[in-house]
């Protein structure tokens, strides 16, 4: 009997970790997950690095997921002083958030001045979709819109800065060394969304590391969720345990309706080797019509599973582990 996962933190705390994220057009939906490439080593950049984690194709475009462990040298990227300023929060700002904030904006035109190059002449401009920095380095996603995915493109090559670096498209990262947090491969998800109580919730993906997994979702349209207790209803049952603020300011700061999150933070992962894993909300936000989101779990996937078993409430979902041939994509 498969063992299912659960999830690690409390629905509040798990919550808090979300980053929003509001997706407009004209960029890409990227909800039909075609194939995966893990990107090479850390390449030395402007007296930092950076790391190509994962190259991830999708129908509509491409999403390029990076790491900058050491700090570079952006200071020679000239800014946009009155459109720099404008994004600044008002009043008062605390020492050093003015140069961590000129930091980020040298990072953003960073990679919005970057392209991802094909070999067979396509050329696309890069847009930064998530940034963060913390513990010392830097890690976000950049992606781009293209009519038709290179599927039968052998490299990608994304020059970024005065640099240039090299992601073969290599379907089988079996035989190479791996690192903790590296990607392996991708896995597509059902190709027709699941019915959910009046909406629908589709899995775009299951992308594989050497020590988790993700798992990319897709809830539209959104489901009824009145029978979903509330985030206000989990916090009132831990507000008795503050006691550092006023009740009815925590109270303010707390929807009163159901949140879609809520959905996948009693998501149950099992597979056909009996692992126990592990889950947690990483992220998501606001889509066109519905929202959009990652959950992670932990470990990663046996080498010789062959299906997960994704179970929300009532809706069972199965994944088969198999990555087609180009020819049937």
């Amino acid at each position: 009997m498969s063992r299912r996962a659960t999830i690690g933190r409390s629905t509040a705390d798990a919550m808090r970790r979300l980053r929003p994220v509001t997706i407009h057009a004209p960029f890409p939906e990227l909800i039909d997950f075609l194939a995966g490439y893990p990107g090479p080593a850390e390449a030395p950049f402007r007296g930092g690095s950076i790391k190509v984690i994962s190259a991830l194709i999708y129908r509509d475009g491409m999403r390029i997921q990076w790491r900058m462990s050491q700090e570079p040298d952006l200071s020679w990227i000239e800014l946009d002083a009155p459109k720099a300023s404008a994004r600044l929060p008002k009043g008062p700002q605390r020492p050093g958030f003015i140069e961590a904030h000129a930091k980020g904006e040298r990072m953003k035109s960073l990679w919005e001045h970057s392209t991802l190059v094909d070999d067979r002449g396509g050329k696309f401009k890069l847009s930064l979709q998530r940034q963060s920095f913390g513990r010392g380095l830097w890690e976000g996603d950049a992606w781009c819109a293209r009519p038709a995915s290179p599927l039968d493109a052998r490299k990608l090559t994304l020059r970024i800065g005065d640099a240039e670096v090299v992601i073969p498209c290599n379907k089988d990262p079996r035989g190479r060394t791996h690192l903790p947090h590296e990607f392996l491969v991708g896995y597509s998800g059902p190709k027709r969304p699941e019915s959910f109580h009046g909406g629908a919730i589709k899995v775009i993906s299951v992308l594989v590391y050497v020590d988790s997994l993700t798992i990319e979702w897709l809830m539209r349209p959104v489901p009824d969720l009145s029978w979903l207790p509330t985030i206000k209803d989990s916090f009132d049952r831990t507000l008795s345990k503050l006691r550092d603020r006023d009740e009815s300011d925590l109270l303010g700061m707390v929807p009163a309706t159901p949140d879609p999150f809520l959905v996948w933070s009693r998501a149950r992962l099992a597979d056909d080797r009996g692992t126990n894993y592990l889950g947690e909300l990483s992220g998501g936000g606001s889509f066109p019509g519905g929202y959009k989101g990652e959950i992670k779990f932990s470990p990663s996937v046996p080498a010789t599973a062959r299906e997960l078993h994704l179970t929300l409430y009532d809706l069972a979902v199965f994944i088969p582990l198999r990555v087609p041939p180009l020819s049937r994509i």
